[in-house]
């Protein structure tokens, strides 16, 4: 549904249903204008290149699911089997390289940083030191210049998990 179509930006929403029922609302603000003035003045985070970052370990490869079509290599943060059993909290900094199905460097989609964006539980559960699941609710995806590039840092700053949600950033 067109909620309101302006000179420069339209405001959209798609709902999903199955038998009735809404199982999923999407609202999305898209357009461009002319703008002579650009710049970024964000920076990632120092963390050490894809290459030389230990593979991170959640999904095997060759097992018919997601880890046949990502790559994680750990920039910041502990690996999922040292916490386990229960480890003390980390500092809520999280940081994955990640290189989707194509393994070649390619423009960067909006639906590869939804997908990408979808693990950012990860670092949920390197802050609070344990194994932590949950649903992905209310996203925002602010998207500037999509690039070509092989790896996409997903780099999570983790607000706060309170009353079993998780809250936080990424960049």
């Amino acid at each position: 549904t067109v909620e309101v179509t302006g000179h420069n930006t339209t405001q959209a929403r798609c709902v999903v249903s199955r038998a009735g029922s809404e199982i999923l609302t999407t609202h999305a603000a898209l357009g461009r204008r002319e703008f002579e003035a650009s710049g970024v003045w964000c920076s990632p985070p120092d963390v050490p290149a894809p290459d030389d970052c230990a593979p991170y370990s959640f999904f095997e490869r060759g097992k018919g699911h997601m880890g046949d079509l990502t790559e994680f290599r750990l920039a910041r943060g502990r690996q999922a089997a040292e916490i386990a059993g229960g480890v003390a909290p980390g500092d809520g900094s999280f940081a994955l390289w990640v290189r989707t199905w194509r393994e070649t460097d390619h423009v960067v989609t909006l639906p590869d940083l939804t997908f990408i964006g979808d693990y950012f539980p990860l670092a949920f559960s390197d802050a609070i030191g344990r194994p932590y699941a949950g649903n992905s609710l209310d996203n925002t995806i602010r998207v500037g210049t999509l690039t070509t590039t092989g790896w996409v840092l997903l780099a999570c700053h983790v607000q706060q998990v309170a009353h079993g949600f998780g809250y936080g950033r990424a960049e």
